[in-house]
């Protein structure tokens, strides 16, 4: 097990642990118990995004991040925890070239040599469970800070189209070939927010700090019903 995901699952199980430690401790009587909140919202850099992510390349990483978008249904089943029903989608497209052998001086077009230039585009979707719970409530105001935890079910498709252009010793006329490969697979991942604010009575708006399928930094729209 690799230790990212060693530490995203240790920090997500502390989480739930927290969870069920203030369901019994919720006020039933007062809050927002019983309710239900529709949540909308979009994210911007997903785990996926960051691990990719290495000096050389950053500033290309950073103008082509994701956005994952989401939905979620939830419902306060305490004072100070709900439960929800997630789904979330990302899409996109990404470029990169690749020389071989890597010319760092220009000397290449002494030698034979290709350059493959790559456009992948994919998509994302996915379900999730979470459970989330206040922590403290700002005083005087509609503000609260919580956590939450989650696991969903996230299933991928993408395809990368491939242009190669080789090259021979002292010839700038290259010799083009074509490729065009397409796969899915789906898998298991997990979301934590560390830290997260709300706003409001009954529009609220919500921002989020985490790690995770739902992006490093969350935000959006709510209304409770």
């Amino acid at each position: 097990m690799k230790p990212y995901f060693r530490c995203s699952l240790l920090l997500v199980v502390c989480s739930m642990l927290v969870s069920f430690a203030a369901l019994g401790k919720a006020d039933s009587t007062s809050g927002d118990k019983g309710r239900f909140v529709i949540k909308i919202a979009a994210g911007l850099g997903s785990a996926d995004w960051l691990k990719s992510v290495n000096p050389s390349k950053l500033s290309e990483a950073i103008r082509q991040p994701d956005v994952i978008y989401s939905a979620a249904l939830q419902y306060s089943i305490g004072r100070d925890v709900a439960v929800s029903a997630v789904g979330f989608y990302s899409n996109g497209a990404y470029n990169s070239t690749v020389a071989t052998p890597e010319d760092k001086i220009g000397l290449n077009w002494q030698i034979e040599h290709t350059i493959t230039n790559y456009h992948s585009t994919y998509k994302v979707m996915g379900g999730a469970v979470e459970c989330q719970v206040i922590y403290d409530r700002i005083y005087k105001t509609s503000r609260v800070l919580y956590c939450s935890a989650g696991l969903g079910y996230v299933y991928s498709t993408g395809a990368v189209r491939t242009v190669e252009a080789r090259y021979g010793p002292y010839n700038n006329v290259p010799a083009y070939s074509y490729s065009y490969s397409t796969g899915g697979k789906d898998n298991v991942k997990l979301h934590f927010t560390l830290v997260g604010i709300r706003g409001g009575k009954d529009a609220c708006w919500f921002a989020e700090l985490g790690y995770g399928y739902k992006g490093v930094v969350n935000a959006g729209l709510a209304l409770k019903i």
